[in-house]
């Protein structure tokens, strides 16, 4: 079942788009090691693509009971770890020839910030498709843009101790 998964056409895009990415912030000064800030950007960008992708094949395998529910949870899950696997694998490659940071501490910020995103943005996703009819993926893309509007409104009217985010 898996294997359908990772042959798919969307699992692939999304692969391809994350690859690109990564590869793109290799040649980023700020960017090209595994960081605080490459961390960010993957977690927004992976988070926001494992999403849309939960979203499409909740449309491709809409479950009828709670068994295929929790089979959808399984793979959506599975294929969002293997997706944000891309990003994790280009980074280190680079990191034989940038050494600006320990990778551990690095390893660390990823699993800490990427992590949570995907997970929340696939679970946004599915409630996305849980809730909506018609209009799946712009209700997951609007909910998507607001939560992240938290943060300047947070900036800008409140002390930044208080500024978190769950993407």
């Amino acid at each position: 079942m898996m294997s359908g998964i990772v042959n798919s056409r969307s699992f692939l895009v999304i692969a391809s788009v994350l690859f690109i990415e990564s590869f793109i912030c290799t040649q980023i000064p700020l960017l090209n090691y595994l960081g605080y800030e490459y961390s960010f950007l993957t977690a927004l960008i992976a988070g926001f693509l494992c999403g849309l992708f939960a979203v499409s094949l909740w449309k491709d395998r809409m479950p009828a009971s709670d068994q295929q529910f929790w089979t959808y949870v399984r793979t959506t899950s599975s294929a969002s770890f293997l997706l944000i696997l891309v990003p994790l694998l280009v980074i280190t490659v680079n990191a034989i020839f940038v050494k600006n940071c320990s990778y551990t501490q690095g390893f660390r910020l990823y699993v800490l910030y990427v992590v949570p995103s995907v997970i929340f943005c696939g679970s946004l996703g599915t409630l996305s498709s849980i809730v909506a009819r018609t209009y799946k993926k712009t209700l997951f893309i609007i909910l998507f843009f607001l939560i992240l509007a938290h943060i300047p409104y947070v900036t800008l009217t409140r002390p930044q101790i208080f500024a978190f985010n769950p993407i």
